[in-house]
């Protein structure tokens, strides 16, 4: 996972198996995990988003994002969690993500009726891309 200082509230999910990187990255505020593997599977959001526990908020994207804080330690419960289930909304494309122990990361839309280049976020997959851009437009892209 990437998140916290200097990644204001952009989070970044690696999902599924871990494989060694043929060029590790060089940022050092990464993990070692994020500079030397990728995984099968990920997404990063831009827009808003809430990691819950059953009915109890552990953090979201306007949780202050130092290293030590409440984002940052909130969404270290779901490091290591299997994905269970996935579900979207049929119009507005916001995106539910339970994990095990009854987390839930809940995304939100918040780039709809603008006319700028904004993304929600970016589902990855083996072979391509998914990106719900501004007014619920959805970009695919090979990779």
């Amino acid at each position: 996972m990437i998140a916290g200082k200097g990644t204001g509230s952009i989070i970044n999910l690696k999902i599924g198996k871990k494989t060694p990187m043929s060029k590790p990255l060089t940022n050092p505020h990464l993990s070692e995990d994020a500079r030397n593997y990728k995984s099968k599977f990920g997404i990063m959001v831009w827009s808003s988003w809430e990691l819950t526990q059953g009915s109890k908020v552990i953090c979201n994207s306007e949780d202050s994002n130092e290293n030590d804080g409440p984002m940052v330690m909130g969404l270290k419960n779901i490091e290591n969690q299997k994905v269970e289930d996935i579900t979207t909304t049929e119009h507005f494309h916001e995106l539910d993500i339970y994990f095990t122990g009854n987390y839930k990361l809940e995304v939100f839309c918040d780039g709809k009726d603008i006319d700028e280049d904004y993304d929600n976020y970016t589902i990855y997959l083996p072979t391509e891309s998914l990106t719900v851009e501004a007014n619920y437009k959805i970009k695919k892209e090979k990779l």
